[in-house]
């Protein structure tokens, strides 16, 4: 009987390690507002053609290493709710009061003015729901990319959208233990944040991006192309914001190839494990 139990974890724990491998980075797509999961999951289709045709390129070993893009899934709660929350999180970084509360949720829904007056007239009654989905939203992407990724000595490339970039922040915020934010990198698109959080980072936003161009204190738009704001149609399907893009998504894997291992991090190695 012992034997066998020893032969169903020792095959547990083989099955486990043919997931780890320290050479691999994951990369993932954070969805912006509202975004069904299919929504979400066909720009990350979209991405992941993106990123064969100009990282990949039919190499088989980058195929194993890049070839696949995860989805973080920034739930859809419907309109106004999400934008609440988007207010939620740049109040939470700092970058509004509120007086700018009218502002900010104008800016957000500047093409839906119904839903501009029904998010300023439930914003206080809401801000505890508000509060609790933001953390849970947080919470559930965090155990995937520790799950998935960080657990299996696997690095990470986010490349969020929109609301997906405060949500970036957030992560970053959250990793532990904290070298684990040397494996993580994170490239904002259309982003309303301050700033990248992650070391390993950078931001591509239209300059006639008409959402994101209002709101205070977010990056400055660094693209050129017509007004837009959705991920594919305006930042995917027109020459500068794509060229940024695909830029920068070759400048930071390398930098996460040159990360020293997480045997070495963690000095496994002197203890000969």
């Amino acid at each position: 009987m012992k034997k066998i139990l020893m032969i169903v974890v020792l095959v547990g724990l083989l099955l486990h390690a043919e997931n780890i491998d320290e050479c691999k980075t994951d990369i993932y797509y954070g969805n912006g507002v509202w975004n069904s999961t299919e929504d979400a999951k066909e720009s990350a289709r979209i991405l992941k053609s993106l990123i064969s045709k100009e990282v990949v390129k039919s190499d088989p070993l980058l195929v194993i290493k890049y070839g696949k893009v995860k989805l973080s899934y920034n739930w859809e709660q419907g309109a106004s709710t999400d934008v609440l929350e988007v207010y939620y999180q740049l109040r939470e970084a700092g970058q509004l009061d509120g007086i700018g509360l009218s502002v900010a949720i104008a800016a957000l829904t500047v093409a839906i003015p119904s839903v501009t007056l029904g998010a300023i007239a439930t914003q206080a009654l809401m801000e505890s729901s508000t509060k609790n989905w933001e953390q849970g939203n947080a919470d559930e992407m965090w155990e995937k990319y520790y799950n998935e990724s960080f657990k299996l000595g696997h690095k990470v490339l986010l490349i969020s959208h929109s609301q997906g970039n405060l949500f970036a922040n957030r992560i970053y915020d959250k990793i532990t233990p904290i070298k684990y934010k040397d494996y993580f990198a994170n490239l904002q698109v259309a982003s309303p944040a301050a700033e990248v959080k992650a070391r390993k980072g950078g931001y591509v936003t239209l300059v006639g991006d008409p959402i994101i161009n209002p709101i205070p204190g977010s990056m400055s738009g660094n693209a050129n192309g017509s007004a837009g704001h959705a991920f594919v149609e305006a930042y995917l399907s027109q020459g500068d914001p794509y060229e940024k893009i695909v830029a920068g998504i070759k400048q930071l894997l390398p930098t996460l190839d040159s990360e020293i291992s997480q045997w070495q991090t963690d000095q496994e190695f002197n203890i000969d494990t």
